[in-house]
């Protein structure tokens, strides 16, 4: 059907308390919908820190009968720092769909007693496109993590990382391959 549609849920958490606690959350399956079992919402248990709050967004957004958006973000501020987890499927009706898995973050830390801002990220992206006679899919990785001392999200400190591979497809006759990967890390770029 054309037009629009937006189904979602929204959870808003908070912790008071000087230790981090278990709570319960919505489960969302790979379509953006709640999941529902013999009436009743499924939640899964998760940790949220100390000292934060946070907020956990999930749904489905259909723009026309072309578009489909589906995904979560969850949104944390704490004592740490501000963080953001993402991931999103975009559906483009029978040509193909893009995925984006990531992390973010920003914190402070202290170095020589000084506050130093520190950013860090990890997102990674999968495409694949199907148009009459051309295939086109790859997928990448971006990370970087600008703290002198701390890993985030598995990326080792002081470093960057872009990484891309990709195929395109013509007509089955005509193939063209590619990978590239740009790096800086302990020093080596």
């Amino acid at each position: 059907s054309a037009g629009f549609g937006l189904t979602g849920r929204f959870q808003f958490e908070i912790n008071t308390t000087l230790s981090d606690k278990t709570i319960k959350r919505f489960k969302l399956d790979e379509d953006g919908n709640v999941v529902v079992v013999d009436g009743n919402i499924v939640r899964e248990d998760h940790t949220i820190p100390a000292l934060s709050l946070r907020v956990y967004i999930g749904g489905k957004l259909i723009l026309g009968s072309v578009f489909v958006v589906i995904g979560s973000v969850e949104i944390t501020l704490s004592r740490a720092g501000f963080e953001m987890h993402i991931y999103g499927k975009v559906q483009v009706g029978d040509f193909g769909k893009i995925e984006v898995r990531g992390d973010a973050g920003l914190y402070v830390e202290l170095i020589g007693g000084i506050p130093i801002p520190v950013f860090a990220c990890k997102i990674s992206v999968l495409i694949e496109f199907n148009i009459p006679l051309v295939r086109i899919y790859g997928e990448g990785l971006f990370q970087i993590n600008t703290s002198f001392t701390t890993p985030h999200f598995d990326v080792p400190a002081f470093s960057f990382k872009i990484w891309i591979k990709g195929t395109v497809e013509i007509a089955v006759i005509f193939k063209i391959e590619a990978e590239v990967t740009v790096s800086f890390q302990n020093g080596v770029f």
